[in-house]
C-alpha cells in the first residue's frame, strides 16, 4: 500500500492549478456499483478534475475509490479495493460552458490499486460522465465507464462495467 500512497501524493503534487480557469471541471463525492465476470463490488468515490477541448491534454485530475470486490481478480473471497487514478476529460465546447443543460464528458482513467488480500496492481478503464441538468449543482453526474484491473506478477486480472453517482461537493448555485 506504500507506492499507492507515495503515487496519491506525486500526483497531488503535480496537479495542474487549472482547476479554477475549466468551466466543468469540479469537485464531486458519490458511490458506485460495478458488475464483474467474477461477482459485483461496491463502494464510494471521491473525484476532483477539470476538463479541456479535444484533443488537448490540460485539466485532468485524480479520483479516489474505496470498495469491496464480492471475488478478487485471483479468486479470492471478498476483498477490500482501494484505487488512486489520474482521469483525463474532455469537454466539446469551445467558450463557456453551458450550466443549464445536459452534456456528456468522455474521459480515460489509469492508476493504481491496493487489494487488501491480493496485493497491489494497476487499473485502466474509459466512459463518460453525463452531467444532470443542473437545479443548484452544476456537478452531479453519473459515471459509466469500463475499468480492468490486473495483478501484474500473476494471471490476475478483472474486467469491470461501473456505474457511479456522483455529487458536487461545492456549494455554488
Amino acid at each position: 500500500m506504500n507506492s499507492l500512497v507515495q503515487f496519491a501524493v506525486f500526483t497531488s503534487l503535480l496537479f495542474p492549478c487549472s482547476l479554477v480557469a475549466q468551466d466543468a471541471g469540479g469537485l464531486t463525492a458519490g458511490f458506485y456499483t460495478a458488475a464483474t465476470p467474477k461477482g459485483g463490488m461496491a463502494g464510494v468515490t471521491v473525484s476532483i478534475y477539470g476538463t479541456s477541448p479535444f484533443p488537448k491534454m490540460g485539466g485532468g485530475g485524480m479520483v479516489f475509490d474505496a470498495g469491496v470486490i464480492a471475488r478478487s481478480p485471483r479468486d479470492r473471497a471478498a476483498n477490500a479495493v482501494f484505487s488512486a487514478n489520474w482521469q483525463q476529460t474532455w469537454n466539446g465546447f469551445r467558450g463557456e460552458v453551458p450550466q443549464r443543460r445536459r452534456y456528456l464528458l468522455p474521459f480515460v482513467t489509469a492508476g493504481l490499486s491496493g487489494f487488501v488480500i491480493d496485493g497491489q496492481g494497476f487499473n485502466y478503464g474509459a466512459g463518460a460522465i453525463w452531467r444532470f441538468a443542473p437545479v443548484r449543482h452544476p456537478n452531479n453526474s453519473l459515471r459509466v465507464e469500463y475499468r480492468e484491473f490486473n495483478l501484474p506478477w500473476s494471471s490476475g486480472r478483472l474486467p469491470s462495467v461501473r456505474l457511479s453517482l456522483d455529487f458536487d461537493s461545492s456549494d455554488t448555485p
